[in-house]
């Protein structure tokens, strides 16, 4: 992109307020075998101010769903400086407690889940299909520990809140009866 004649500006975010560019950019990287460069420019636009009602900065799932596995535990310290800049922000505790689950660690990947939760029970701020991911996630955590019943009852929840969703956008589209 940033080779391109046409191309607007000498930093993609520059121009990307939604982190949709970014995104695209990052995951073109990554299949072409550019991970070091896709994992700066994730950090990067991380390090950004997110607009979590739109998606982007330190909102966005898709870049953390890219990060995650390119940077693996190496991520971490990063998740911790993102939350120390800020707090209330949930994405990165969702993915600390996916990466810790994945690392074997499920007591603190738990705690990581749980405490995201807290910070944000509603994940109202996410787009459609992201919303409840630390439900999700915990979710995850419990069944693979073993807690199946636990795991259920954040399963269920998930998945009520997506039919309300989907039966909102049906009705908002007119659908009624489908609805």
């Amino acid at each position: 992109v940033l080779e391109s004649s046409t191309w607007p500006a000498p930093d993609v975010l520059q121009v990307d307020r939604e982190g949709e560019l970014v995104v695209a950019v990052s995951g073109a990287g990554i299949a072409a075998g550019r991970g070091a460069e896709a994992s700066r420019l994730l950090r990067e636009s991380m390090r950004g101010p997110g607009d979590a009602s739109r998606g982007g900065g330190l909102a966005s799932d898709e870049a953390w769903e890219l990060l995650v596995p390119v940077d693996g535990k190496n991520v971490l310290p990063f998740i911790d400086t993102v939350r120390r800049r800020n707090p209330i922000e949930d994405r990165p505790l969702i993915w600390r407690a996916w990466l810790l689950a994945e690392a074997g660690d499920v007591a603190a990947a738990e705690a990581a889940a749980r405490a995201a939760i807290a910070l944000d029970p509603a994940d109202g701020d996410q787009r459609r299909g992201h919303r409840f991911r630390g439900y999700v996630v915990l979710a995850e955590i419990l069944r693979a520990s073993g807690r199946a019943s636990e795991a259920a009852v954040f399963e269920d929840a998930v998945a009520a809140v997506r039919i309300g969703a989907d039966a909102d956008r049906m009705r908002e589209a007119g659908l009624l009866t489908r609805a």
